[in-house]
């Protein structure tokens, strides 16, 4: 999937032409730079949030919808989460989010082109001087990723792939079917603390185009992610 820097890009548009809300920023939400400047701290955007989609709710009145930030990519450029919305009528999957299009497009090529995640992720280094260097640098790398999210509210760019139900919500598999899906969104969060966002997610399956979606943090409890990129293809 491409993301071309041109400005007729449809996410783009929506970025420039939608209205978010903005909030102070929390006082516990932000690091200080040499500079004295808000520096945005992106571990703050791990948890689990409960989303609403008035898109979703018109087709199923029992909608159950969730998004989990569960971590960082092995280049702590990008973060990665699942996603769950609507309980019959949906989607279920992964997402990427990332700092500018540029960074999302190679964290996707990066997990598109693994074929053990979680083995790379899962590695441990020898010592402990070892894991503290480590852990510094992860830090350092996250620090310029995100770099440009310290002087306004943090606003990512979304890639997800998962699989999109369609058919009756009311639980009869045999009306439901299942297609396999990759396309894209944006989140803005209305502060640095990272307990609200707003933002358009786009579903061609479900005729959504930059449809809104609103999500409100309810634990910053991170889990492992459970799936693998590779999980949804085909």
């Amino acid at each position: 999937m491409d993301y071309p820097e041109d400005t007729e890009d449809p996410v783009g548009q929506a970025l420039s032409t939608r209205r978010i809300p903005h909030s102070r920023l929390a006082s516990g939400g932000r690091r200080r730079g040499k500079q004295g400047q808000a520096v945005f701290d992106p571990v703050r955007l791990l948890g689990v949030y409960e989303v609403t989609c008035p898109a979703l709710t018109r087709n199923t009145s029992t909608a159950v919808s969730r998004m989990e930030i569960h971590g960082f990519t092995n280049q702590e450029t990008a973060l990665i989460g699942t996603l769950s919305l609507g309980d019959g009528r949906g989607i279920y999957g992964m997402f990427i989010l990332a700092g500018s299009r540029k960074v999302l497009q190679e964290a996707v090529d990066d997990l598109d082109n693994q074929h053990q995640h979680h083995d790379d992720s899962s590695a441990s280094t020898d010592g402990e001087e070892d894991e503290e260097a480590d852990v510094e640098d992860r830090r350092e790398k996250r620090s310029k990723a995100f770099e440009k999210n310290s002087f306004r509210n943090p606003k990512f760019w979304m890639a997800w792939k998962g699989r999109v139900q369609t058919g009756d919500a009311d639980g009869q598999q045999q009306q439901q079917q299942q297609t396999s899906e990759r396309n894209q969104g944006y989140l803005v969060f209305a502060s640095n603390d990272c307990r609200d966002f707003k933002g358009t997610l786009s579903y061609d399956t479900l005729g959504w185009e930059n449809v809104e979606v609103v999500g409100r943090k309810v634990t910053s409890k991170a889990r492992e992610c459970p799936l693998q990129w590779a999980d949804f293809d085909g």
